[in-house]
């Protein structure tokens, strides 16, 4: 059998002479890293920054409404 690269040391070559890529990589030698499964420590830091936003924004709300309706 004669893959294209060898399948890059990701996978199996299979008789057809194309690879069947091992979980995480792509193409056709195998040769690509799949990162899309991935969480990147990017998104759970705007996960965190959103969240303590989203609670800043929702005491601010809270005081502003008891602060105007004591004022009546």
């Amino acid at each position: 059998m004669n893959c294209p690269n060898n399948c890059s040391g990701n996978g199996k070559c299979q008789s057809d002479n194309t690879c069947l890529c091992d979980k995480g990589y792509l193409g056709d030698s195998c040769s690509i890293l799949d990162e899309s499964g991935k969480i990147k420590y990017i998104d759970i830091f705007l996960y965190v920054l959103g969240s303590i936003f989203g609670v800043i924004t929702l005491a601010l709300g809270i005081y502003l409404y008891i602060k105007w309706y004591r004022r009546k």
